[in-house]
């Protein structure tokens, strides 16, 4: 999917710019139900991993991308592995507040329970 815009605009001196790309993330139009968690969608679609950018592009990408992907491997696989990992008490909100922010910031109602195997 190639997507080519051509915007003219004029920007003045010292005005802060950011990539939106947590906007990329809830595009229906990439990502069916994107409010709906469902990890099951990269399984049925391959092509969907290439849309997900975690770590930037280009310029701006993440230095060190290749050690958070292997310690993120490492802990979570073993969280997997040696725990069960459920909410205790309600499930946590997806709701946004206001969908198109810089930063979004998680539910702080949620607790975890780790339950080990």
């Amino acid at each position: 999917m190639n997507i080519i815009i051509n915007w003219q605009i004029s920007v003045d001196s010292g005005a802060v710019i950011t990539a939106q790309l947590g906007a990329l993330h809830v595009n229906n139009d990439i990502f069916k139900n994107a409010e709906k968690f469902y990890p099951e969608r990269f399984i049925e679609d391959p092509k969907l991993l290439n849309q997900v950018i975690p770590f930037g592009i280009g310029k701006r990408s993440c230095v060190r991308e290749n050690l958070a992907r292997t310690t993120m491997f490492l802990v979570f696989g073993n969280l997997l592995l040696r725990c069960d990992i459920r909410p205790h008490g309600l499930f946590p909100s997806t709701k946004n507040q206001v969908p198109y922010k810089a930063a979004k910031l998680p539910d702080k109602n949620v607790e975890l329970e780790f339950v080990k195997l």
